[in-house]
């Protein structure tokens, strides 16, 4: 057994036609190539069963303290409330209880946008009516009231 993988297993990869390009017909008999059956077995095997990763993972296992690794129950508890997560996460997406990041970022700089234009344009719609008054008490008043107008428009 090589790879740690049964001769069932490899007549099933076989059948499905996943290591077709490793058999090869001899006289009437199909064989297959030892070499290029392995590549292509490492190529569709999903990562869990890719023995670089497996050989990793022991290496970083290996490196740890007893009490550093998490029994398998717990492994798998962790797993399975990060997956209720991600799924409680979709179903709020889906609701509309929750907004990307993007679309605010978006948002806030329309809105951060308008802040500035509407303060900008203050200036330019005061100056000929405060040019001529000379109350410095009027001239507050006004400023005030024109900032506040810009600040309800923008909050509607």
């Amino acid at each position: 057994m090589l790879k740690n993988v049964s001769r069932q297993a490899v007549s099933q990869k076989v059948k499905k036609g996943k290591l077709d390009g490793a058999v090869v017909n001899h006289n009437g008999k199909r064989l297959v190539n030892k070499e290029e059956a392995f590549r292509l077995w490492d190529l569709q095997a999903p990562p869990s069963k890719n023995l670089s990763v497996r050989k990793n993972l022991k290496e970083e296992i290996s490196n740890k303290t007893t009490e550093e690794i998490p029994s398998y129950g717990e492994s798998k508890a962790k797993r399975e409330y990060f997956l209720a997560e991600l799924a409680k996460l979709d179903v709020e997406e889906k609701k509309g209880a929750l907004i990307s990041t993007e679309e605010i970022k978006k948002s806030s700089f329309a809105k951060g946008r308008a802040i500035r234009e509407s303060l900008f344009t203050i200036a330019s719609r005061l100056a000929n009516q405060l040019a001529g008054e000379k109350d410095p008490k009027v001239i507050h008043e006004i400023i005030t009231e024109e900032h506040r107008q810009a600040l309800e428009n923008l909050a509607k």
